[in-house]
């Protein structure tokens, strides 16, 4: 079988090599544990065996079994991972069989052939938008290699054409189509290995137990066992950080190595259209998820969430002006970073994955730009109807509902969202501008009806809605820098800011600069808002719909005075009360109640909630039960803890009354603006 071959970059060797020396250092220090070990299991097993034979009577029995055990203990830890059969978790996939699906067999047999590599031992359906090579490892598949097996997504084939879905499973096999690749399996076993012995101790946990409850003395030893154990685990999380930090490197190269082997075999334009489209696909998945989680309560589910997806995959892409080609969107790369102005550039030593730009620059050497004429990949399956039906079970399968659900269909679906989707997004003539910036409060008497000039496609214009979104990526970037800065624990030693190389002593100067940015976006941004204030309140008066624009004006501008100090007291009331998720000695319990009480805090809160459900600006969004809650926290006196325990009523009553709050604040502010924002929309036109 002649085998297709990519050039290995001097990057990835680089990094292999890397990799090759943390697995010999860890097979030393593994071999000096085992050593160490072995020596005190024959020193506890010797000096337990001449108690036995020269004391004698049963406490001395007692206690030379203790000591023989944890010799014993500590020597087998370091060899439990060889009787592990790491076996990945198929409660989520479905098997499924050539005789059934001939064409997809079909495909991944010639790809496998053209590329050079075994074809999969099985072939399974996953319900999400993903698709992987797996195996169950054990110790031995550091020597004997295991047979892999392939899984596509339902999400997959229900959103990429024949050609994608090809380049994608030729991503698949690349990572395994070359010798120069085993390493990666050597690394992923060795890392399994040190996992199983940091956090897979349950079984060998309860073993221990077991032995500590045959008597008091014996309980000592193991315990002395345990001890010894977390030193061994400490040594192996030093280890294991640096196996991990080598391993996330070498998967990034070996990401772009089964890049380089798609696009080979079939064509790295096909894999880059299906890698722009996937963030797309992901984003709508969990639109669907989203939606059905909110009509639980009035016991709506549906039997097929993909052909939802699809459609609303397409709507979301002519919403915002992306063409549709074979049934699915053709997206570009502008489409996903046209509003990410971040100039921060900070390599994750931590990702085991490149950036998405990265990858689509590297496939460019490989791509030929063709017309995709072929069709979308759920034709390739026989029985694709029965599949959706079964992982949209699957879905739904744990939820319970109060009485039989209605099956929602596609023609439901599409009306209810439709009209959900105009009342939860901002008019499009506004460009974006205000979806993540508010209108600004003005007075009316600060503004003359002086004739304005000004166009409103000026006031919302790409460069007016860049300056809104380098205003929340300015932000983002400060953040950041400001955590890398304040947390000693992350090791950075360069990072890219505007195109220039800083390493981390330069992050305050940097920090300065956006500053100094912000705050001449600020008064940038101010002069347009007071444009657009001053066009609308000329638009309402040349249509005689002052009064009425002033009205939703004033309505907006009470919320969004107060959304921050609302926010900030519900903030302060959670922060206040999440000591209740952890054990605490009584008297600190009472200590954290009663300076609760001393600040004032739920004093505050208190007042937010009676505000709430009496206010009519709140009072139209609250559902029954809510009011309820609400009323029963603002009218009744609150004992959360009492003869050592917490009152759980009282408990959930405020978890419960924090989660409304928020969702009212944000919602009444939301559906305020967006009252304002129509209105204006229809002045505009």
């Amino acid at each position: 079988m002649s085998q297709l071959t990519a050039n290995v970059s001097n990057k990835f060797k680089r990094s292999a090599q890397k990799s090759v020396f943390a697995i010999i250092l860890f097979i030393v220090i593994y071999i000096l544990l085992v050593i160490c070990s072995a020596i005190l299991a024959f020193f506890c097993l010797k000096i337990g065996l001449a108690i036995i034979m020269n004391v004698g009577g049963l406490w001395g029995i007692i206690g030379a079994l203790g000591l023989m055990a944890t010799g014993l203990i500590v020597f087998f830890f370091l060899f439990k991972f060889f009787f592990s059969n790491l076996k990945v978790d198929r409660s989520n996939l479905k098997e499924i069989y050539q005789e059934d699906e001939p064409r997809l067999f079909e495909t991944i047999y010639k790809l496998a052939e053209q590329i050079g590599t075994d074809k999969p031992k099985k072939v399974y359906l996953a319900g999400d938008v993903n698709a992987f090579v797996f195996y169950d490892s054990t110790f031995l598949s550091l020597f004997f290699p295991a047979k892999k097996n392939l899984a596509i997504g339902i999400g997959l084939v229900n959103s990429l054409t024949e050609n994608e879905l090809k380049a994608v499973i030729a991503h698949e096999f690349g990572h395994f189509s070359q010798k120069s690749m085993k390493i990666g399996s050597y690394v992923y076993t060795t890392n399994r290995f040190i996992h199983n012995l940091l956090y897979e101790n349950n079984s060998y946990g309860n073993a221990m137990q077991s032995i500590a409850n045959i008597h008091g003395i014996i309980a000592l030893f193991v315990m002395l066992s345990g001890n010894i154990i977390k030193a061994i685990q400490w040594i192996l999380r030093q280890l294991y950080q640096v196996l991990n930090i080598n391993h996330a490197a070498l998967s990034r190269e070996m990401e772009f190595h089964a890049d380089n082997i798609a696009a080979l075999s079939t064509n790295g334009y096909f894999l880059s259209s299906a890698l722009l489209r996937l963030p797309y696909v992901d984003g709508v998945r969990d639109r669907i998820l989203s939606y059905y989680q909110e009509k639980i309560d009035a016991c709506i589910k549906t039997d097929n969430i993909y052909d939802k997806s699809a459609w609303l995959l397409n709507f979301i892409a002519t919403e915002e002006d992306i063409p549709i080609k074979n049934e699915v969107p053709s997206i570009s790369l502008t489409d996903i970073t046209k509003l990410n102005l971040s100039k921060l550039n900070i390599e994750d030593q931590w990702a085991s994955h490149p950036r998405l730009e990265d990858r689509l620059q590297n496939l460019q050497h490989y791509s030929t730009p063709v017309t995709d004429d072929s069709v979308i990949s759920k034709n390739l399956l026989n029985y694709i109807a029965d599949y959706q039906v079964y992982f949209s079970e699957q879905l739904f399968q744990s939820v319970n509902y109060e009485k039989v659900p209605h099956i929602q269909s596609l023609e439901e679906f599409q009306q209810d969202y439709l009209a959900t989707f105009k009342r939860s997004t901002f008019p499009k003539i506004f460009n974006g501008y205000y979806d993540n910036m508010n209108p600004e409060n003005f007075e009316f008497d600060e503004f003359t009806g002086e004739d304005n000039e000004i166009m409103a496609t000026q006031l919302f214009s790409p460069d007016k809605l860049s300056l809104a979104a380098e205003m929340a990526a300015l932000a983002n970037d400060k953040e950041t820098l400001n955590y890398l800065w304040n947390n000693k624990e992350h090791r950075i030693k360069t990072f890219d800011y505007d195109g220039n190389r800083y390493k981390k002593p330069g992050i305050p100067g940097i920090i300065k600069q956006i500053d100094e940015q912000i705050e001449r976006n600020k008064e940038k941004i101010s002069q347009n808002n007071s444009a657009i204030f001053r066009y609308f309140l000329n638009k309402a008066s040349q249509n005689n719909l002052l009064d009425q624009y002033k009205e939703r004006y004033l309505a907006y501008k009470i919320l969004n005075k107060n959304i921050e100090e609302n926010i900030a007291i519900i903030n302060d009331y959670r922060s206040r009360l999440s000591f209740f998720g952890e054990t605490l000695e009584h008297h600190v319990i009472e200590a954290r109640l009663q300076q609760l009480r001393e600040s004032g805090t739920e004093t505050r809160f208190q007042a937010l909630v009676e505000k709430i459900v009496t206010d009519e600006l709140f009072t139209s969004l609250l559902k029954e039960n809510e009011k309820e809650l609400l009323t029963r926290f603002a009218t009744t006196g609150r004992v959360y803890f009492f003869d050592g325990a917490y009152m759980d009523n009282e408990v959930q009553d405020a978890i419960g009354s924090i989660n409304i709050a928020y969702d009212i604040i944000f919602r009444s502010f939301f559906e305020k603006k967006w009252a304002l924002l129509d209105f204006k929309a229809k002045l505009m036109n």
